[in-house]
């Protein structure tokens, strides 16, 4: 059974294949943390490190090219992704 994987997952990552929301319903138990290589919907791999309940940096690996909104907490910018090339946002969803 991957219902609550897939629960714990839905927590940190919603997704569809225009935007990706990142901790839109972190628990307050897990204030800090850390994850890597989530496939969020769309063919996109996601690392994600968080403290306090905020993102302090998001690394988002497509499959393909795309537009892609992402959005965390009021934050949200469109970025461009190119296949197989990793961007790095930091806390204020800036390309670093």
């Amino acid at each position: 059974n991957f219902g609550a994987a897939a629960a714990i997952v839905e927590m940190l990552v919603q997704s569809d294949d225009q935007s990706v929301h990142l901790l839109p319903a972190l628990p307050s138990a897990w204030p800090h943390g850390r994850v890597a290589g989530l496939r969020a919907r769309g063919g996109l791999t996601l690392d994600l490190e968080w403290r306090t309940g905020k993102i302090v940096k998001a690394r988002l690996t497509p499959d393909h090219d795309r537009v892609l909104t992402v959005t965390c907490g009021t934050r949200r910018v469109s970025v461009a992704l190119f296949a197989g090339r990793a961007i790095a946002l930091d806390e204020n969803l800036s390309v670093t």
